[in-house]
């Protein structure tokens, strides 16, 4: 510890942190991101990324039955000694966020998406390494159809909802799937139910456990922070 509660104790030879970047690529391109991203360094074994991150709707061709299936691409990645993430969404595109149409905890609960995600499971299992999946992120805010705010603002459909989905994968012997649970970093709304605690699984169904902090904050008028930059003259580097 520093000598003082101001001071900062000193940096040891380990430290450092782990960081991320991102990268747009357009769908069934994604195992371009970290060799375009790695490009812009000398190459070197510690600037290798490790984790490669994308998202994958349940339907993206504007109808509202599920077909997205991940493709040869994470094969690609693992073969090249990345960890593929799938943050897996159940929504369709075409649609608001909102909409009455898209997925509600119950329907998963229900079994009415069964078939898609048994596919997705067999998919999966097709894979020479670890995936892991993301599932229903955020779930404590108020702006995705399985967030809890959404769903009679019941945690305990939430985690009947995710339990279904990872006992269908365990169904099908899927055995290179490792499950996040990844909450955001704020509540909202902040009420009793959106306790991230009641939504959570439990350990038999998650293997990691993730949070989303974004650039912002509340209450609104704090100090914004600066990511990699410094500020002199109104000039930004």
């Amino acid at each position: 510890v520093g000598n003082n509660p101001l001071q900062l104790p000193p940096k040891l030879p380990g430290d450092h942190c782990l960081l991320g970047a991102h990268q747009q690529e357009n769908p069934g391109e994604f195992y371009l991101i970290p060799q375009k991203f790695e490009s812009l360094f000398t190459p070197s074994a510690d600037k290798k990324i490790k984790y490669i991150n994308t998202y994958m709707r349940w339907a993206t061709n504007g109808s509202t039955t599920p077909h997205a299936l991940p493709g040869n691409g994470y094969q690609t990645l693992l073969n090249a000694g990345y960890t593929p993430i799938i943050t897996w969404e159940p929504s369709f595109s075409g649609f608001s966020a909102l909409d009455p149409v898209q997925p509600r905890l119950t329907n998963i609960i229900n079994g009415d998406y069964n078939t898609y995600i048994d596919a997705f499971a067999d998919k999966i299992k097709t894979y020479s390494d670890t995936i892991i999946i993301r599932l229903m992120h955020e779930f404590d805010g108020d702006w995705y159809s399985w967030c809890i705010s959404q769903n009679n603002n019941d945690p305990a459909l939430f985690v009947a909802a995710f339990r279904q989905i990872v006992d269908r994968f365990k169904a099908k012997n899927v055995n290179n799937v490792q499950w996040m649970w990844c909450p955001n970093s704020d509540y909202t709304p902040y009420r009793y139910w959106n306790w991230i605690v009641s939504a959570y699984p439990g350990d038999n169904y998650v293997d990691m456990v993730a949070t989303d902090v974004y650039n912002a904050h509340y209450p609104a008028n704090l100090p914004w922070w600066r990511s990699f930059r410094w500020l002199t003259s109104e000039t930004y580097y």
